[in-house]
């Protein structure tokens, strides 16, 4: 599948603000020593940052 230049730079803001409320998760559970989820979240965070997209 090919994406527009409008659809993908849609599709990058789009990952990057889910990436960026998966570390905001990560930080709240692991403050309150839920470290699995904390753990699980910074791995998706991080995932969806380094998503390629061609």
């Amino acid at each position: 599948m090919s994406l527009s230049n409008d659809d993908r730079k849609a599709l990058v803001e789009y990952r990057i603000e889910k990436a960026r409320k998966s570390f905001e998760e990560a930080q709240k559970v692991a403050a309150i020593s839920l470290w699995d989820l904390a753990a699980n979240r910074l791995y998706y965070a991080f995932i969806m940052q380094h998503q390629h997209f061609y």
